[in-house]
């Protein structure tokens, strides 16, 4: 190991662990081969124009740049990335001669005009599914002799390094987001008048507020396993339940809100929403930020929840009595044809009633009202019920 190496290996340590730009750490090395422009790149091999997504630029012009980004699309060499290995330093002329672009736009509009570049290597720093995070240095053709063995062997001696500081400082990243969001969350899950529960990776409840404790002491329906899952007592629930956490999680979209009705009285209306934490990691990590696997999952419990008067409902969304009766049944966690059994009218007389009093109220749907009233209930002593 030589001086150099050891320089560059304590300040890519310090800067992928501090958050330092990276490329202040390359400094002796990108300095010392000033004639060859490094670039920190981060990219997605699905996305065929991915050009904007750099790191960094060292030894490099704001031209160089802006020349690569029209050509980016015809670039040769990204698909290497997907095939080489990732514990050595990339040899790009070993899997494609550079001799073999000369006619075609990639080189004319761009590797001719900066230097005439003709070799270039690299250090894979991560691959993940179809993404990539690499620096590449761009060897200019008349860049031969002592001066290139040495760019070389240093950068294959410092693979390990980045590699290895690379990995550390991502995982270190990861984990202060994952706590960023989970403290966060805490704190919001006691302003949720309802029951919330904040689960994580798999599904696996992290927290839940005073309210989800009194639920699940109090109801037979859900009830938390010895691993901390979230169970249900009716098997269709049970199955809806993991459908609804399962998509919210792995596609980080709202879903519901769900009915989850019992034979024997009232059930409850479960929503999952996806928890998005904005952790400010370095740029040359965010690209592998993958968006959090939290979420919250509220329960209106109509059994726990004090249902808003009929005039203060009525009065603020401008129904009828007969439209205000039945959206407050279909709050209380009924269906339709349920609740138009419980006021002794017909199924279609209720969706009549629904459909116009989505209408009085500017909403478009039954699911609207139902969260429209369940936000006025949970609200309910902050208004004035007298007209």
């Amino acid at each position: 190991m030589t001086a150099l190496d050891t320089v560059l290996m304590h300040q890519i340590y310090d800067a992928m662990l501090t958050g330092r730009p990276l490329a202040e750490a390359l400094r002796p090395l990108t300095s010392q081969h000033d004639e060859v422009v490094f670039t920190g790149r981060l990219q997605d091999h699905t996305v065929p124009q991915n050009a904007n997504m750099n790191a960094f630029i060292v030894n490099g012009t704001q031209a160089y740049m802006d020349d690569f980004i029209r050509v980016a699309h015809q670039n040769p060499l990204a698909p290497i990335l997907m095939k080489a290995p990732v514990d050595e330093l990339v040899d790009f002329n070993a899997y494609k001669d550079f001799r073999e672009l000369e006619e075609t736009p990639y080189n004319r509009e761009f590797l001719i005009k900066h230097n005439g570049i003709a070799k270039a290597v690299g250090v894979i720093l991560r691959r993940e599914g179809t993404k990539t995070a690499q620096l590449v240095a761009n060897i200019p053709k008349a860049y031969n002799g002592n001066s290139y063995d040495e760019l070389r062997s240093t950068m294959q001696r410092i693979v390990p390094v980045l590699r290895s500081a690379y990995s550390y400082a991502h995982e270190m990243h990861l984990r202060q987001q994952e706590q960023a969001i989970d403290v966060c969350g805490r704190f919001w899950l006691e302003q949720i008048p309802t029951p919330a529960f904040i689960l994580g990776k798999g599904g696996k409840v992290k927290a839940f507020n005073e309210a989800a404790t009194r639920f699940l002491k109090a109801s037979p329906m859900l009830w938390l396993d010895r691993h901390n899952m979230l169970n249900a007592s009716l098997t269709d629930h049970e199955q809806n339940l993991q459908d609804m956490v399962a998509t919210c999680l792995t596609q980080h979209v709202p879903v519901g809100p769900m009915v989850l009705n019992h034979p024997k009285g009232l059930g409850v209306m479960a929503q999952a929403l996806p928890l998005h934490g904005l952790y400010e990691a370095p740029d040359y990590h965010r690209f592998f930020m993958a968006d959090s696997t939290h979420m919250l999952l509220t329960l209106f419990d109509p059994a726990d929840v004090q249902q808003a008067p009929e005039e203060l409902v009525g009065g603020i969304l401008g129904t009828t009595d007969k439209q205000t009766k039945l959206i407050l049944e279909l709050a209380k966690g009924r269906g339709l044809r349920e609740s138009a059994d419980s006021l002794g009218i017909s199924y279609n007389t209720a969706r009549n009633h629904i459909q116009n009093a989505a209408g009085r109220a500017g909403l478009s749907s039954q699911t609207e009202l139902v969260r429209v009233v369940s936000a006025i209930s949970a609200h309910a002593g902050q208004f004035s019920s007298k007209k």
